[in-house]
């Protein structure tokens, strides 16, 4: 589980990451891939896959731990969390986060 959990995060902040963001002053900054985080996790606990896919990037490309393909559009990151609300109880939790930003890359890691 704490595998996933890092690899769900580092999937996260180089998702989240969209153009521009580092002009706005918040998501290119630790505080910002921070909030990023838990605004992902607030939608991940959320259970709605609207939500949860809401927190991508159009352009992101995602593999999900359990997932046997590589999804590119939103319809396909929303078609891997459509049975979320089948597992009521999984939930996120975040005790530690190593962020490292890289130009417009970042990498949150931990657990």
């Amino acid at each position: 589980m704490r595998i996933f959990i890092v690899v769900l995060l580092s999937a996260l902040s180089a998702a989240c990451a969209t153009p521009g963001s580092e002009r706005s002053g918040t998501a290119s900054t630790k505080e910002g891939i921070a909030a990023a985080t838990q605004a992902w996790r607030a939608a991940y606990d959320s259970r709605d896959p609207q939500k949860i896919t809401g927190q991508y990037a159009k352009d992101a490309v995602f593999w999900g731990t359990s997932s046997k393909t590589v999804r590119a559009t939103p319809e396909a990151i929303m078609e891997y969390f459509v049975d979320a609300k089948k597992r009521p109880d999984a939930r996120v939790e975040i005790i530690e986060q190593h962020i490292q930003i890289y130009g417009d890359v970042a990498i949150n890691t931990g657990l």
